[in-house]
């Protein structure tokens, strides 16, 4: 069974708001993300980081039913977790940005997440994804380009894709920022709203470091845009 870990909203600040979050780790761990939980919790978004199963060489259907079923779980349970069940949304980074934009775009119309928020994302799995053999990681070792295909989110984008947030830094050299303009423009050819913020440094991993310099810039940012496309 996956572990979900929790951060409710005190009630006095709740917004409505959930993130469903997906640790990174490139699919061989799961790099838990320090501080950014508890920031989410205590601006009234209720924050649920999701221990999910890894791909262990091939069976990546079981990180996506990990996935799928903790976003799930937020909507059926709503209500006890003082959440608006129109308000939930799905945020990565790094590997957990690509499960993170994998979801938004596989799971049913009116299921899938209202947002998708990706920092330092993967989402794309073909020349953009700077790799040490991730994709076998995913999906055996003899994988196809066909599954390499399947798994390229920017590939899966449609006019039913949630409103996405990204953010990059331009020195990340583990994911490039192009795996985030690749899946921003699939997002522009079908409208769907988008925001993009590529920092000038910052490097990869920069969620919960103390030294990363535009920690507050983007958490403003994202703040901002939840507003925003809660207007629209």
């Amino acid at each position: 069974s996956t572990d979900l870990y929790i951060f409710t909203a005190p009630k006095e600040k709740a917004t409505g708001y959930a993130m469903v979050i997906f640790p990174g780790g490139g699919y061989r761990y799961l790099s838990f993300p320090k501080t950014f939980p508890e920031w989410c919790r205590d601006n009234g978004i209720t924050a649920v980081v999701v221990k999910y199963r890894l791909p262990n060489i091939g069976h990546s259907e079981a990180t996506l039913e990990d996935a799928i079923g903790a976003i799930e779980y937020m909507r059926a349970n709503a209500e006890k977790y003082n959440i608006d069940p129109c308000k939930i949304g799905v945020c990565g980074n790094s590997a957990g940005g690509h499960l993170a934009a994998w979801v938004s775009n596989i799971m049913e119309d009116g299921k899938k997440p209202h947002f998708t928020i990706l920092v330092y994302g993967s989402p794309t799995r073909n020349e953009y994804h700077n790799s040490y053999n991730a994709n076998q990681i995913m999906f055996g070792h003899n994988v196809t380009p066909a599954q390499v295909d399947s798994a390229s989110t920017e590939e899966l984008v449609g006019p039913t894709t949630p409103p996405a947030l990204l953010f990059h830094s331009d020195d990340d050299t583990t994911v490039r920022p192009f795996a985030s303009t690749a899946y921003y423009k699939a997002l522009k050819q079908y409208g769907i709203p988008a925001s993009m913020h590529i920092y000038p440094s910052g490097g990869h991993g920069w969620v919960g470091r103390d030294e990363f310099r535009y920690t507050k810039d983007w958490q403003h940012q994202l703040k901002r845009w939840l507003e925003f496309i809660n207007k629209k």
